[in-house]
């Protein structure tokens, strides 16, 4: 064996390299991503409606916000206004962040014009992005409700073109990058849907199910590109705190709204 070869001749072991993450601010998560997410890469997080995409989202960039690393939302489904707003129930004062210039807000939806012409590019939505992470000085980026992103491409291969346009910019940025978007088992095998989980470097699955006290959720991590991770189903709860995975702790309430992706 290599190990016993090594001591025999006397060599050290060359020293694993290990690539940086990024704290997810999800209690529970990032020890099953074996240190948070890896930095400076693209993570998707696909689930059905009311899963907790969202709530995940604003999560990271809000408890990375606090931490003083800063953060841009791209929301292609809610109006800024609502996203402040549905964030004060979890305590979250996004305004605040915002006003000290640690998180820049971008509407991102699509413009009806654009979606009954079938016709988009990224170009000024990179023009939009570029000015907010440079305001910011973001190092982490949510681009939430992407599956809203895809149904402007009439063309596959032009929508293909696009988002591995985005994601390469995203990556040259040096940016840690989630995206969320409502994916099904059943979306998966689309070749559309097939190509954004492939683009990805780490895949992030939840999951509503029925089990005997009513509806749970679940967690797993479907794909970490060049790194170790755990891949079993976790249990998770949406509670007044925001994501918690593994429990609820005492006096925090779980969720129910579907409403809440």
């Amino acid at each position: 064996m290599q190990i016993e070869t090594d001591q025999l001749l006397g060599r050290e072991r060359p020293t694993a390299f290990a690539l940086p993450r990024v704290p997810t601010g999800v209690p529970g998560l990032d020890g099953i991503l074996h240190g948070g997410l890896v930095g400076g890469r693209t993570t998707l997080v696909a689930g059905g409606t009311g899963c907790g995409k969202s709530v995940l989202g604003l999560q990271f960039l809000y408890s990375g916000a606090r931490d003083g690393r800063p953060g841009v939302l791209v929301s292609f489904e809610e109006r800024p206004a609502a996203i402040r707003e549905n964030s004060r129930t979890f305590g979250w004062d996004l305004e605040g962040e915002e006003a000290a210039g640690r998180l820049a807000i971008i509407e991102a939806r699509p413009n009806p014009d654009t979606v009954l012409s079938g016709r988009f590019n990224s170009h000024g939505l990179l023009s939009d992005v570029t000015r907010a992470v440079t305001a910011v000085g973001a190092e982490r980026i949510v681009l939430d409700g992407a599956d809203a992103l895809l149904r402007l491409f009439e063309d596959v291969v032009d929508e293909r073109n696009e988002l591995f346009s985005l994601n390469e910019w995203l990556t040259d940025k040096g940016l840690t990058t989630l995206i969320t978007a409502k994916i099904t088992d059943e979306h998966f095998r689309g070749a559309r849907f097939a190509f954004l989980d492939f683009m990805a470097d780490s895949v992030i699955s939840l999951r509503q199910c029925a089990d005997e006290s009513g509806a749970g959720r679940q967690l797993r991590v479907a794909k970490c590109r060049g790194s170790s991770h755990c891949s079993r189903l976790h249990a998770f709860a949406i509670t007044d705190a925001g994501l918690l995975v593994g429990g609820t702790p005492a006096g925090d309430a779980r969720r129910s709204d579907p409403s809440r992706s």
